[in-house]
């Protein structure tokens, strides 16, 4: 089990079709992350939607051109939630 104050995002291509997924920690969660709001927002951006549990949650879109802008927008909210 990890232990400590972590969370993520991470995006990868699945039939040219991008898919989301993140996670946090109890304590990264209590401090602001949310991993449902974390993938929404990536999802977004690609023409999709997603969602789920502050701790965990994944989601797709349908632009494969426009992964790394989910991607990134994904990080920045993460680090705007954490104060990063």
């Amino acid at each position: 089990k990890l232990q400590g104050h972590w969370a993520f995002i991470i995006a990868s291509l699945v039939d040219q079709r991008p898919l989301f997924f993140s996670a946090a920690s109890d304590s990264a969660v209590e401090a602001g992350a949310n991993a449902g709001e974390i993938v929404r927002r990536a999802a977004q951006m690609t023409g999709g939607g997603g969602g789920g549990r502050p701790e965990l949650a994944n989601g797709g879109g349908r632009d494969a051109t426009r992964i790394d802008e989910g991607l990134e927008a994904g990080r920045d909210l993460l680090s705007e939630s954490l104060g990063c």
